[in-house]
C-alpha cells in the first residue's frame, strides 16, 4: 500500500551548511607538528563490556614518531571499579597509534550500571591543542539484553495515516535486573511495513518500552521511534504513562483509570482500545493524540504468536418473514482466530462493551454467527439500534465490533420535515471532478421533535449519485445545531462507495466531540465548530499543520481527505429569509452538475494527515 507523504526540502541547505562548517575550512588552519599526543575526538562516550570479553582497548595517537616514547597517564575512576588501567603506555618507533588495554574481571559486571572514568596524559608538554589530552566516558553493561524475535501489530499510525494494522518481526529485548521490562528494537525502522528509505533514522537504534512487571497492569512509556514522515519524529506512549508525566502515581491511576492498563497474558502484550497516545513533533506543537482507535496494538514476547481476532460488522437492511418476524441484516467479516462468535440487537443507548461482556457471561441470549451475510431477530425493539458481534475465545471477549441503524416497525419517528432546503455539498463533489468546485442542490430538511436544533438532511447524496449515474446516497446526515454556536456532525456515511471505500464525512468540531464530548470540546476548542444563523448552518475554516485550509474530513474506507477545503459547506434551512433561500435557489440553478465520475479515482489527492476517525488531540 503506498501512503502519500509529503517531504520538506531541507536535505540541501543541510548540505550547504555542514560544508560551509568542515573543520578543514574553519578549524585547522595551522599545520600540526612535533610529538603531540592526543586522544582522537572521535572515540565513543560509553563503552559496552562484556561478559565474552576481559578487556577493551583506547586508542591514543600521536603526531610524530620518529622515537620510541613513553607516555604516563593520570587515571580518574570511581571507588571499587572493576576496571583495571595502566598509568602509562609507549609508542614503539615509528609507530603513530598505540593501545591503552583496560582490563576487567567479566563475573564482576554489574549490569545497568555504568562508571565515570578519565584518562589524562600527565605530561602537558607533550599534548597539542588540536587534540584531546584526556578521555572521559562511561564504561558498564545494559541492563537489557536479546531475547529473541517476537512480533509487533501497529495500531497506532493509524490515528494520522489510512494504513492497515501490519504484523512485523522485531528483535526483543529483556531486562535483566526488573523481571517483566521489555523493549522493541527498531519496531519503526525497516520492519515497519509502510516505510521507505529516508522515513527513519537509522544512525542508532530507538526502542519501544513496555513495563509489563505486572501483568495485569501493563503500559507503554514514553519512547521516540526515529522514524519521521514530513511532520516530525513519531513518538508513542500509553495514557498510563501521559499521567505519569504529570505527576500522578502508578497506584492513583490504577485505581482511577484500570480502563488504560494493558495485560500480558501467554506471552502476549496487548493494549485497550484508545489507550495509546501517539505524537509527531511538528503536527499541532507535537501535541499527543489519541491512537490505537481499533485496539488492535500487540507485542508477542519470543515463542508466542498474536492472534487475529478482528471483526468487522455492516448493518444492510431490514427483513420480515412470512411469520411477520422483522431481522436485522449485516454482513460480518472474522479474522482467522476468531471461532466463537455471538451477535445480538440491542438499543443504541446501551454500552456495547458490557452487552459483549454480558453475552460471554451468557446473561443475554446471543445468535451464533459466522463470516458473511448475518441475521439477527430485532423482537420488539423500536428506534436507533445496533448491531452488537462478541468475539470470544479463553472464556473473554477479545474483540466487539458494532453497526448502528434505525427501525421504526411502522409507527411514528421522532421527525418531522420542515420542507425543502438547499445544500451546498463541499466534501465529496470537489473530491471526484476536476473543477474540485462545491455543488448546490435542493434537499428535505428535518427537524427532532424530540431534541429542538437537531436537524438531518434526509436522502442527502442521492442527486450527487444521480448525477453520477450511480445508486446509492440515501442516507440521512444528521447535524448537531441545539447550541446555534457550537454546530457540528459527527463521522457518518454518506451512502455511496465509488470504487475507493465507504463514503463518510464529519466536520472538524465531529471528531473532537466524539471523542472528549460536546461541553470539552466547547470549552477548550471553540474555534471548530460551525453556526446556525439566520436559518443558515455554516462551518468555519480550520488550518492543517502543512497549511492547508479545511472544514472537516471525507473518509474513503479508512483514507481520510480535507473536505470543505472551499470553505462552502452551507445547509440553507426552509425557515431562512427568502433572500437567502434565493440566493441558493440560484446557486442550484448556476451548478449544474454534469462531471461523471473518472476510473473511480480521486482526482484531486488531498490526503488529509488526520487518517482515522480518532484523529483528536488530547484536551485536558
Amino acid at each position: 500500500m503506498k501512503i502519500n507523504k509529503i517531504y520538506f526540502s531541507f536535505m540541501a541547505m543541510l548540505a550547504m551548511m555542514l560544508t560551509a562548517c568542515s573543520s578543514d575550512d574553519d578549524y585547522r588552519w595551522a599545520s600540526v607538528s612535533g610529538t603531540e599526543v592526543y586522544f582522537s575526538n572521535t572515540l565513543e562516550s560509553t563503552v559496552e563490556l562484556s561478559a565474552d570479553a576481559n578487556s577493551f582497548n583506547v586508542p591514543l595517537n600521536r603526531i610524530d614518531a620518529s622515537e620510541e616514547l613513553t607516555v604516563n597517564l593520570n587515571v580518574t575512576q570511581e571507588e571499587g571499579s572493576i576496571l583495571s588501567i595502566p598509568t602509562s603506555v609507549t609508542f614503539a618507533k615509528g609507530e603513530k597509534e598505540t593501545t591503552i588495554t583496560v582490563n576487567y574481571e567479566p563475573t564482576a559486571i554489574v549490569y545497568g550500571n555504568y562508571e565515570e572514568l578519565s584518562i589524562q596524559i600527565a605530561d602537558e608538554k607533550l599534548t597539542t591543542p588540536y587534540g584531546a589530552a584526556t578521555y572521559t566516558f562511561k564504561a558498564g553493561a545494559t541492563a537489557w539484553m536479546d531475547w529473541g524475535m517476537g512480533f509487533y501489530r501497529e495500531d497506532c499510525m493509524t490515528t494520522f495515516f489510512g494504513v492497515d494494522n501490519p504484523i512485523g518481526e522485531v528483535m526483543i529485548q529483556r531486562n535483566v535486573i526488573e523481571e517483566g521490562k521489555y523493549r522493541m528494537v527498531n519496531a519503526y525502522g525497516e520492519a515497519y511495513a509502510y516505510n521507505e528509505p529516508g522515513d527513519w533514522d537509522d544512525s542508532q537504534d530507538y526502542y519501544i518500552t513496555i513495563d509489563a512487571t505486572d501483568p495485569n497492569y501493563v503500559y507503554v512509556e514514553k519512547s521516540n521511534t526515529g522514524m519521521d514522515w514530513s511532520y516530525g519524529e513519531v513518538s508513542i506512549q500509553s495514557m498510563v504513562s501521559f499521567y505519569l508525566g504529570k505527576g500522578n502515581t502508578l497506584e492513583a491511576i490504577k485505581n482511577e483509570h484500570p480502563e488504560y492498563f494493558g495485560t500480558l497474558k501467554d506471552g502476549v502484550i496487548t493494549m485497550p482500545a484508545e489507550s495509546m497516545l501517539i505524537s509527531m513533533a511538528d503536527h499541532k506543537e507535537g501535541g499527543w493524540f489519541v491512537s490505537n482507535a481499533n485496539g488492535l496494538f500487540a507485542v508477542a514476547l519470543p515463542g508466542s504468536v498474536i492472534a487475529d481476532y478482528s471483526a468487522e460488522v455492516s448493518y444492510n437492511g431490514i427483513y420480515t418473514n412470512a411469520a411477520g418476524e422483522v431481522f436485522a441484516i449485516g454482513n460480518l467479516t472474522l479474522g482467522n482466530d476468531a471461532n466463537t462468535v455471538k451477535a445480538v440487537v440491542v438499543e443504541n443507548d446501551d454500552d456495547a462493551d458490557e452487552v459483549a461482556t454480558a453475552i460471554a457471561a451468557g446473561e443475554i441470549e446471543a445468535i451464533d454467527v459466522n463470516s458473511g451475510n448475518i441475521a439477527l431477530p430485532i423482537g420488539d425493539l423500536t428506534g436507533e439500534l445496533q448491531i452488537v458481534v462478541a468475539v470470544i475465545a479463553d472464556n473473554a471477549v477479545q474483540t466487539v465490533a458494532t453497526a448502528k441503524f434505525e427501525y421504526y416497525g411502522g409507527g411514528a419517528e421522532p421527525w418531522t420535515s420542515l420542507g425543502t432546503g438547499y445544500y451546498t455539498d463541499d466534501f465529496v463533489v470537489p473530491l471526484y471532478t476536476e473543477e474540485g468546485a462545491p455543488y448546490t442542490y435542493k434537499v428535505e430538511i428535518q427537524e427532532s421533535t424530540d431534541v429542538p436544533g437537531l436537524y438531518r438532511i434526509v436522502n442527502a447524496y442521492a442527486p450527487v449519485a444521480n448525477a453520477f449515474g450511480e445508486a446509492g446516497g440515501n442516507e440521512n446526515i444528521t447535524i448537531h445545531a441545539e447550541d446555534a454556536t457550537g454546530v457540528y456532525f459527527i463521522n457518518q456515511p454518506v451512502g455511496l462507495d465509488f470504487g475507493d471505500g465507504e463514503i463518510s464525512i464529519e466536520s472538524e468540531a465531529g471528531g473532537y466531540v466524539a471523542q472528549y464530548g460536546f461541553d470539552m470540546v466547547k470549552n477548550q476548542l471553540p474555534e471548530v465548530f460551525g453556526t446556525l444563523q439566520n436559518g443558515v448552518v455554516t462551518l468555519p475554516m480550520v488550518t492543517s499543520q502543512n497549511g492547508v485550509n479545511y472544514q472537516g474530513v471525507t473518509y474513503l474506507g479508512t483514507n481520510g481527505y480535507y473536505g470543505g477545503m472551499n470553505g462552502a459547506f452551507k445547509l440553507v434551512l426552509p425557515n431562512a429569509a427568502n433572500s437567502v433561500k434565493a440566493k441558493a435557489k440560484s446557486m442550484a440553478t448556476a451548478t449544474k452538475f454534469e462531471q461523471r465520475l473518472k476510473s473511480h479515482a480521486v482526482t484531486n489527492h488531498r490526503m488529509i494527515n488526520k487518517m482515522a476517525t480518532k484523529t483528536t488531540q488530547v484536551l485536558r
